[in-house]
C-alpha cells in the first residue's frame, strides 16, 4: 500500500516527535518503559530508511531499511531489516555468584616414640564471590514481512519477523585458586609435607537468541500531523508499543 508520493520520483523526507510506552521480553528478563521518541523517514520509489531514537525510562534507538512493493487497492507488502537496542535505565539489576569452596586435608601419622595425633586435619577454603551488575535491555537484529492496508483513517498491518536477541546482562568467566603446604613434625622430626590445591570458577554466558514472531500494527490518523500507533509482537521474545507520534 505504497502512497502514490512516495512512488513519485522525488524524495520525500518526514520527521515526527511523540510519546511511547511499551514492554519488552528479551528471553531472560521483561521490563515496562516509557519515553519520548524523536524519528525520521526517508522515502523513494517504495524503498525507505527510517531511524528513531528514544529517552525516558529507558534509552533506545532503532534503524531499518526495506521496499514496499505496491499491490493495488491500498493494499502494500513491506519487507525490511531492523536493529534496535534498547537500555532500561530505570531497572538496575545484580546479582552475586557464590565461588566458596573448601577441601580437607588429613595427616595419617606413625608414633615415632612420642606422643603425638594419629591423625591431624586441616580446612583450607577459598571464599572469593563475585558481582555483578547491569541494566534490563536487549539488542536486536531481525528481518520482517509485514502485509499492509488501509480503510479509513485507519492502517492495519500483519505480517511476521526472525532474528536474534540478547539480553544486557555481561559475560562472566572467573576462576579462583588457594594452595596450602604443611609440614607436620613429631619430637623434632619431620614426618611428612603435604600440599593441597582448591579450585572453583564461574562461567556465565549470555547467548545471543533466535526468535521468530508473528507481528501487528495499527494506526489512526486523528488528523494530518497527528496519528495513533499500537504495534506489538507475539511469540519466543514479544514486544508492545504504544505511540502517539506528531509529524512535521
Amino acid at each position: 500500500m505504497a502512497d502514490p508520493k512516495t512512488i513519485a520520483s522525488k524524495v520525500q523526507v518526514a520527521g515526527y516527535t511523540g510519546i511511547q510506552a511499551g514492554t519488552i521480553n528479551n528471553s531472560s528478563e521483561s521490563y515496562l518503559y516509557t519515553g519520548a521518541i524523536l524519528g525520521g523517514e526517508v522515502n523513494y520509489r517504495g524503498a525507505f530508511a527510517r531511524a528513531e531514537v528514544l529517552g525516558g525510562t529507558a534509552l533506545g534507538a532503532k534503524a531499518q531499511i526495506g521496499y514496499e512493493f505496491d499491490l493495488g487497492r491500498n493494499m502494500g507488502l513491506e519487507l525490511s531489516a531492523e536493529a534496535q537496542r534498547n537500555i532500561n535505565i530505570a531497572s538496575k539489576q545484580s546479582k552475586t555468584y557464590d565461588t566458596s569452596s573448601m577441601s580437607l586435608i588429613e595427616a595419617r601419622l606413625e608414633q615415632l616414640g612420642v606422643e603425638v595425633p594419629t591423625e591431624i586435619k586441616a580446612n583450607n577454603g577459598l571464599d572469593n564471590n563475585l558481582s555483578s551488575t547491569w541494566f534490563k535491555g536487549m539488542t536486536k537484529l531481525g528481518a520482517k514481512a509485514l502485509y499492509k492496508f488501509s480503510a479509513g483513517k485507519f492502517k492495519f498491518g500483519v505480517g511476521a519477523e526472525a532474528g536474534t536477541i540478547s539480553s544486557m546482562r555481561p559475560d562472566i568467566t572467573m576462576n579462583s585458586e588457594a594452595n596450602s603446604h604443611i609440614t607436620i613434625n613429631a619430637g623434632n622430626v619431620n614426618v611428612e609435607d603435604i600440599a593441597n590445591q582448591s579450585k572453583s570458577s564461574v562461567v556465565v554466558t549470555n547467548p545471543s537468541n533466535t526468535y521468530v514472531n508473528g507481528v501487528g500494527q495499527v494506526s489512526y490518523k486523528a488528523s494530518d500531523k497527528l496519528s495513533l500507533n499500537l504495534n506489538g509482537s507475539l511469540g519466543t521474545n514479544s514486544q508492545v508499543s504504544i505511540t502517539a507520534k506528531y509529524t512535521f
